[in-house]
């Protein structure tokens, strides 16, 4: 990035932190299949995590990063398996427990669904971005839907790094609509369902983690949700038991 001013630099930086951030998020709220658990037994994932994290000045979501790291390598001595928790809490398609996707909250209609995953769909589109051709999952799934977050931030670095302020500006906006509408809106409370709800510390840290950096967002972009706006887990109980902090 030779030639790029100061402020230039530094928002290259921070985009391109955030993209590692988000992609890391998604890729553990995959399936813990095989390759899931090479890819994270490597180490590499949390490495980026803690680099990219400490780049942003983010002192939380580095405490909560190295509480999950413990309970990832707590998983080696668990009693039920990553991939026995993920389908119990998620189900093959959205499950009963806490549904991953974005349109299983709030009281939408049938119709309302049909076309917020449209919309989804038509925005990733726009952008030349499809869903692998074995995808079993809805593009509204938690981990499309950060790693397209993920896939924005890596346009604005391309875009800065070429002096193209027009291009990086239009990335950032899209960036800053596709928070506030498909994931400040309800990943807070999947987040919430998650930690109550999981038996493993795993889960349940991870969902702490999430919870923390969305929120570090939400204040950088300066956003302000209506709580009217903000999704609801009708199943979720307001004095729901942490069932992982008992197991951590």
């Amino acid at each position: 990035m030779t030639g790029l001013t100061t402020k230039r630099f530094r928002l290259a930086t921070s985009a391109g932190a955030r993209s590692v951030i988000y992609h890391g998020l998604a890729t553990l709220f995959r399936n813990p299949d095989r390759m899931w658990t090479e890819t994270v037994s490597r180490g590499q994932l949390f490495a980026a995590l803690r680099e990219s994290i400490h780049a942003l000045k983010l002192p939380e979501c580095l405490v909560r990063l190295e509480i999950l790291e413990r309970s990832w390598r707590g998983l080696l001595h668990a009693k039920r398996s990553p991939s026995a928790e993920h389908v119990r809490l998620y189900g093959a398609h959205g499950g009963v427990k806490c549904p991953p996707f974005a349109t299983e909250f709030g009281q939408r209609h049938s119709f309302s669904k049909v076309q917020d995953l449209a919309d989804i769909q038509g925005c990733f589109a726009a952008f030349g971005v499809s869903l692998p051709s074995d995808a079993a999952d809805r593009p509204d799934h938690v981990s499309f839907l950060l790693d397209f977050l993920s896939f924005l931030c890596v346009r604005q670095v391309h875009a800065i790094s070429e002096h193209n302020s027009q291009g990086a500006a239009l990335d950032a906006k899209v960036e800053r609509d596709i928070f506030r509408k498909w994931i400040f809106t309800w990943i807070p409370t999947f987040c919430k369902a998650v930690a109550a709800q999981s038996e493993l510390a795993f889960y349940h840290d991870l969902a702490e983690l999430t919870a923390a950096f969305v929120e570090s967002e939400a204040q950088r972009l300066d956003i302000q949700i209506d709580p009217g706006e903000i999704e609801d887990y009708p199943d979720l109980p307001d004095d729901f038991p942490c069932i992982a902090c008992a197991n951590s």
